[in-house]
């Protein structure tokens, strides 16, 4: 188990109890250990605890766990070992509804805007990025398509009145978990195809691959942040 330095003075830290418990069910899940119920990248990266004084430094626990998501990530992409591929296996790489709702929509409407003096993501950097992940998805990137790993380092700045930051995380949570399935149905070879009569018998069977349809995302009115916004990385706001 990881060893971490205590916050000193006025600082807080994070709960020991809370990251020992949490630290143990990841490690026993990455290793395999017997009955260990298993952890994905994405738990790692929204886990959350109390701050409380003489807890754990945030900045040694934070940068732990950023290793551990990467093994996790590492873990899931090997997991999906290339194998026949099949219709069900298509299907599921579509786009979640919840996620099509949010692409679809309008620049600047996408999610709640954070209230009061609460910060989220600057609404026309996370539009842009989301224009980019949507013309992944659709099969027409504008230069280097998105992969998992740069969905999930996705950095924004924030401001007031911003997007608010725990539905922008969940859509991007969820878009790492598609480009992931796509991962594993890029490296699986197709499942043979039947003879003619097993053909004539599976016609009803069948199942098409349904790609979303195709996405304009106007960002015309994209203009550069005020200098007073500060740069936040979405991955470590670990505080419950």
């Amino acid at each position: 188990m990881a060893s971490f330095p205590r916050a000193t003075g006025m600082t807080r830290g994070y709960a020991r109890p809370q990251v020992d418990r949490f630290l143990a069910r990841v490690q026993e899940a990455l290793e395999g250990a017997p009955g260990a119920a298993g952890v994905t990248a994405a738990e790692i990266r929204r886990a959350g605890f109390d701050l409380v004084r003489g807890g754990y430094d945030v900045t040694a626990v934070d940068a732990h766990l950023d290793v551990l998501e990467l093994r996790a990530l590492a873990a899931e992409r090997r997991a999906a070992v290339p194998g026949a591929r099949t219709a069900a296996d298509d299907a599921g790489a579509g786009v979640p509804e919840e996620l099509l709702d949010v692409l679809d929509a309008a620049p600047g409407t996408r999610f709640a805007r954070a209230g009061g003096l609460r910060r989220g993501y600057a609404p026309r950097e996370v539009d842009a990025f989301l224009a980019e992940l949507a013309a992944t998805l659709d099969g027409a990137p504008v230069g280097e398509p998105l992969d998992a790993e740069s969905v999930r380092r996705a950095v924004f700045h924030v401001r007031f009145r911003g997007y608010d930051e725990a539905q922008v995380d969940d859509a991007l949570d969820l878009a790492v978990d598609v480009l992931l399935r796509r991962d594993r149905l890029q490296d699986a070879p197709p499942a043979a195809h039947p003879g003619p009569a097993a053909a004539h018998d599976a016609e009803d069977e069948r199942t098409a691959r349904v790609e979303g349809a195709p996405r304009e995302v106007d960002l015309a009115d994209a203009a550069p942040l005020s200098d007073d916004t500060v740069v936040i990385d979405r991955r470590i706001d670990r505080v419950s």
